[in-house]
């Protein structure tokens, strides 16, 4: 870590280093979800599960209350609370950071963090993307019938 920093804050080739590892996450990634995949055991204790449960329902929630006092804001009022679930997206990082916990603490514990942060990353991606569709057609942002039909990427570019 502080070699790389080294590197590519002091050798007059860090602008060049720094490009060639801008790539570097389509390569690491993968593998490194993948392996977090392999190493998720369903076969957990019921107490782990419930545990698991807890977190991913807390998780959920805080989003959901966090949207509806967003909603008090002028600016978001019309919303709805699917402001705040909008943003329950994890994310590969969030699985990355399970990984590491049960790289660190390989028992139960590990497990639990591991298998909390894929089934968040999962379940958000689920909720987040219709949330977000259905807040932003609450506000008036996005029309009904504009599901199948990209928006034009530039102002006042026309759809062929």
């Amino acid at each position: 870590f502080a070699f790389g920093v080294a590197l590519a804050n002091v050798s007059r080739r860090g602008v060049e280093l720094r490009a060639m590892m801008g790539d570097s996450e389509r390569l690491v990634l993968p593998p490194l979800l993948l392996l977090a995949g392999a190493l998720i055991d369903l076969r957990l204790s019921g107490h782990i599960w419930l545990l698991v449960g807890a977190a991913l329902f807390a998780r959920l929630a805080s989003r959901g209350i966090g949207g509806a006092l967003l909603t008090l804001r002028k600016e978001a009022r019309g919303s709805g609370a699917s402001l705040g679930l909008a943003t329950t997206p994890a994310g590969a990082m969030s699985v990355c950071v399970g990984l590491l916990v049960y790289i660190r603490f390989p028992a139960d514990i590990g497990g639990a963090v591991l298998t909390a942060c894929v089934l968040s990353s999962f379940v958000g991606e689920l909720i987040g993307t219709t949330a977000l569709k259905r807040s932003l057609r609450k506000k008036g942002e996005i029309s009904d019938d504009s599901q199948g039909s990209a928006a034009p990427l530039t102002p006042g570019a026309q759809l062929p």
